[in-house]
């Protein structure tokens, strides 16, 4: 009995150990998804440490393959590296296709990861690259991802702006307008706020653009 006691002990403390370094790691590569976003201005310089991050996120994934977390974030990395590479298309493709296969390997985990912070970005990136048979891209799709990550988190500042951008692009300036406002004004993760300010930096430039298409 002694020993099937202790069994069990030690089973929790393995899965109780796991679940913290789990957590440490994840919250290890959103800090520097935020530093390099928002600390480093030149642009070079920012694609040289997303590289070195998605390798980190290479290695994280094969060290915790059960994780939605890191498979959440891990996505949002690639997916940003991947705007690095506007000159070498067959690279973004194929780095953007990565991140959509981890951030739906996330959601199979857990559907409400990042509290739908999965689905808004899988939603933008729907709406960015190109169709088929380029790419995976599909409006239709696009909008259903971003309305279910509103769903999920329908006060978030990133839900929100991302579901603003994309009725800017499909010229719907007016609910894209109303949208940023509410971004703008939503709730963003704690402690983040070099993050906080500088996506409230980014809605008001955007602000200001849809006011200018919507006066012209």
């Amino acid at each position: 009995m002694k020993k099937i006691i202790f069994t069990l002990l030690i089973t929790i403390f393995s899965i109780t150990v796991h679940a913290a370094a789990t957590i440490d790691k994840t919250i290890e590569l959103q800090k520097q998804w935020d530093q390099i976003s928002f600390g480093i201005n030149n642009k070079s310089d920012q694609k040289k440490e997303f590289q070195k991050l998605s390798e980190k996120a290479d290695f994280y994934l094969k060290e915790y393959p059960n994780s939605a977390e890191i498979k959440a974030w891990a996505g949002i990395i690639y997916s940003t590296e991947a705007s690095f590479y506007k000159l070498n298309i067959p690279k973004a493709l194929k780095v953007i296709s990565k991140a959509k296969d981890v951030l739906d390997e996330a959601i199979m985990i857990n559907p409400e990861v990042l509290k739908g912070g999965v689905y808004s970005s899988l939603g933008l990136m729907y709406s960015k690259v190109p169709g088929k048979p380029i790419s995976f891209g599909d409006k239709v799709l696009a909008k259903t991802f971003l309305l279910k990550g509103l769903e999920l988190n329908s006060d978030g500042m990133i839900a929100n702006y991302f579901l603003a951008q994309y009725y800017y692009n499909e010229k719907d300036y007016e609910t894209a307008l109303s949208y940023f406002e509410k971004s703008k004004k939503g709730i963003f993760p704690p402690n983040r706020e070099v993050a906080k300010v500088g996506t409230i930096k980014e809605i008001n430039i955007w602000i200001e653009k849809t006011k200018s298409q919507i006066w012209n």
